[in-house]
């Protein structure tokens, strides 16, 4: 049988290359595109976070943030992901986006604080 007349997907044969690394966690031997499918993550997210000298288990154990957290943000000419500036002001990144849907300008989305949700009378 030639390859030629083989039906497996190209994905197969990327697997099977000579330069593929092979990672080995809880006695299971993989590369680490499949470790990154198993682990629900993008390939160059668990290739970074390993070449950032993340341990395997860690790399492959925390989940990466939506896409939406990623979405880029310019306040005051200064742009960085939604995440970044959920980080630094403490307000999670769904409730920037969410302002943002609503209409509210990027510094106020960011910079107002949130409302408590329990209202004390005096």
């Amino acid at each position: 049988m030639s390859l030629a007349s083989c039906s497996l997907s190209p994905y197969y044969f990327a697997l099977n290359r000579r330069t593929n690394r092979l990672y080995t966690h809880e006695g299971i031997t993989q590369t680490l595109s499949q470790w990154a499918d198993e682990a629900h993550l993008e390939w160059d997210t668990l290739y970074l976070r390993l070449k950032r000298g993340w341990p395997f288990e860690k790399a492959i154990g925390i989940p990466s943030q939506p896409k939406s957290a990623k979405m880029l943000l310019t306040i005051q000419n200064v742009t960085q992901p939604i995440c970044y500036w959920a980080n630094i002001t403490g307000i999670h990144h769904t409730t920037i986006l969410e302002r943002i849907r609503l209409g509210w300008s990027a510094h106020d989305a960011v910079f107002r604080p949130v409302r408590s949700k329990h209202r004390t009378t005096h």
